[in-house]
Formats: structure tokens, sequence, C-alpha cells
């Protein structure tokens, strides 16, 4: 039983990444359609923002950041 709390809350913190990570709690389209979209798109951003992040900077420090601080300092940064 303690195994299903630990996978719910991880899931959980992967919902948390998403929204707070990329936004994905805009949803302010009258129309269902165009929401389920949106947030369609905002999970398919999340999935290759982590695959890079895991499969690029693999061994580094940022393989282990959240996906907020993987954007600012990957790219959102010029440098």
């Amino acid at each position: 039983m303690s195994g299903f709390y630990c996978k719910r809350g991880d899931c959980e913190l992967y919902i948390k990444e998403l929204k707070n990570g990329l936004g994905a709690d805009r949803m302010s389209c009258a129309n269902f359609a165009a929401n389920q979209f949106r947030l369609f798109m905002h999970a398919a951003a999340y999935v290759l923002l982590l695959e890079t992040k895991q499969i690029l900077f693999r061994g580094c420090e940022l393989s282990h950041a959240t996906i907020s601080t993987f954007r600012e300092k990957v790219i959102l940064t010029a440098d």
C-alpha cells in the first residue's frame, strides 16, 4: 500500500511541475476543444523538455532540476 502513495505523490509533483513550469493551468477559452488542445500541447512540450533534460544533461546538475529551472538556465538565457 505504501507504493501507491509514493506513485501518487510522484504524479502530483509532475502535475504541479507541468502547471507551474509551463503554465498549463491556463484554460481561458470558452471552447472545450480549444482548451483540450492547449493542454495537449503543454503536455507534449513537458515531455519533450523532460526527455531533453534527462538525455542531454545526464550526469549534470541540470538532469535533476525542475522544468522551471531548466527553462530559466538553458532555454531562456542567451549566454
